[in-house]
């Protein structure tokens, strides 16, 4: 209490400064103080095995969690994958719509048109076919993928009737690919995101719950070295400022 008060009226920057520190360092004290209330096997056999089930729970749920999320991420993949071959439907439709125009395109139009909805038509099923995610396939009905999109037959829009079979096959995988699509978002958004949401306010209450954490008191015990490595740069600080000529000529002065 006398430093203190010794301290306060002395009031220079340093000495302030070693006032503050150790206001500083009483509450990181108090912080470290309730850091270390973790129970042991010694003193509370019963709450270290809550303890150790209260972390179990906790692992279990964090993997949980990341099997969700690993889920979340192969929907995704696989829509954007759909995407792509939506948008490949639609050029393929457009064409076909734009070849079935007899009235007004000559052979050589046609077989140019015909040859674009070929290429479409292999992006299209390249799409289906490549479309994977961590080694396995997503579109194509095989194991662990998520759905069974056809791939599209031959493609001929040199005819009109060939248009309008190609039309009718392009609207079929469009449906089917559209209905996935919002099959794959309604799990994400309603039953996956929700799901991963619910454990991870289960993991923080179960912690809450726990106590501190060792990662608390580590921060703890860096804060209070920290006050502490302070004060006894503003101690020195301060007893470098109190040194005069005056004080110096006496010390060499004295005799030993």
């Amino acid at each position: 209490m006398n430093s203190l008060f010794f301290i306060r009226t002395l009031g220079s920057p340093s000495s302030l400064s070693i006032l503050s520190s150790y206001d500083r360092l009483s509450n990181a004290l108090n912080k470290l103080t309730n850091t270390t209330n973790s129970p042991l096997a010694s003193n509370d056999p019963a709450g270290l095995m809550i303890s150790e089930q209260m972390k179990s729970q906790i692992a279990s749920l964090n993997q949980r969690i990341a099997n969700t999320t690993a889920t979340i991420a192969k929907y995704e993949t696989a829509d954007v994958y759909l995407g792509r071959a939506r948008s490949i439907l639609t050029d393929i439709r457009v064409n076909t719509i734009a070849a079935s125009n007899t009235a007004t395109l000559d052979s050589a139009s046609q077989a140019a048109l015909n040859a674009e909805a070929e290429l479409l038509r292999q992006a299209f099923n390249d799409t289906i076919s490549t479309a994977g995610y961590n080694g396995a396939n997503l579109l194509d009905g095989s194991a662990g993928s998520l759905t069974n999109i056809p791939e599209l037959g031959a493609i001929d829009v040199t005819t009109v009737e060939g248009a309008q079979a190609a039309i009718e096959m392009v609207d079929a995988a469009a449906t089917k690919v559209d209905s996935v699509r919002v099959r794959l978002g309604s799990s994400i958004k309603n039953d996956l995101n929700s799901s991963r949401s619910s454990m991870e306010v289960a993991v923080q209450n179960i912690q809450a719950s726990q106590g501190p954490s060792l990662s608390d008191f580590m921060s703890a015990l860096m804060e209070f070295m920290k006050e502490i490595r302070q004060i006894q740069i503003n101690t020195a600080l301060e007893a470098h400022s109190n040194l005069n000529k005056e004080n110096v000529l006496s010390l060499l002065r004295s005799k030993p």
